[in-house]
């Protein structure tokens, strides 16, 4: 599944998410030097909820939101 997939997927699924690292970049125009996809999420289970239905649809392995939520980053 290419980039363009992997962002429909969460697109579709209603996740919150910001796009950093690399593909920043080239959204941003810069040289393209990454051919992953790094994404920070908001912090809260029902949106992890939805994350998790994006990266069931991206790789057909379900995370437990608490797995996608057990980060030491603040929360709401």
């Amino acid at each position: 599944m290419n980039i363009h997939d992997q962002l429909a997927a969460l697109l579709s699924n209603s996740a919150e998410f910001v796009v950093v690292g690399g593909q920043a970049g080239v959204l941003r125009q810069a040289i393209e030097f990454s051919h992953d996809l790094d994404v920070v999420i908001r912090a809260t289970p029902e949106n992890a909820e939805r994350v998790g239905a994006a990266v069931r649809a991206i790789t057909g392995l379900a995370p437990e939101v608490d797995l996608l939520l057990g980060r030491d980053f603040p929360r709401p």
